[in-house]
């Protein structure tokens, strides 16, 4: 399902932002940083694409996120 969103997310966007969010939480959870920051990277990228303050809900957590991982480095 996730490929088939990633080819064409059109109104599917947020759930896959949503959807790869988790799943960057849960790699970053089982010590696998190099896939949570690539995860956490094509969320954000996803919800800059998002419409107006949408992505200002969204956008935290993630960045959030990213910061762990920097900080174990």
């Amino acid at each position: 399902a996730m490929r088939i969103f990633q080819q064409h997310p059109g109104k599917n966007a947020d759930m896959l932002r949503f959807y790869t969010a988790q799943r960057a939480t849960l790699s970053a959870e089982d010590g696998n940083d190099a896939e949570a920051e690539k995860l956490y990277r094509a969320a954000l990228h996803l919800a800059d694409r998002m419409p107006g303050k949408d992505k200002t809900y969204v956008a935290p957590d993630m960045l959030a996120g990213l910061a762990k991982i920097y900080a174990r480095q």
